[in-house]
């Protein structure tokens, strides 16, 4: 099974880049992880960014957020 050996092989995100460009390339390839799962994952991400930055919790789903504000917050540039 892919996921099996996602989550033990050590090249994982090898493994992940691989899989997606599979996708892209051969019809009826699925990718081991949706682009729905991969935006909370990111959105989970900005939320703890933001969280650091502000010193408040974050609750989810976020609004109105974007990479701009960690820029002008003091964020990485």
């Amino acid at each position: 099974n892919e996921l099996e050996q996602l989550t033990s092989d050590q090249n994982e995100q090898l493994y992940m880049y691989n899989n997606f460009i599979e996708s892209i390339q051969t019809p009826n390839q699925q990718v081991l992880i949706s682009g729905e799962e991969g935006k909370k994952a990111l959105e989970t991400i900005f939320a703890l960014y933001n969280s650091t930055l502000t010193g408040k919790s974050q609750n989810l789903p976020l609004e109105n957020f974007n990479t701009m504000n960690m820029k002008s917050k003091g964020g990485p540039t």
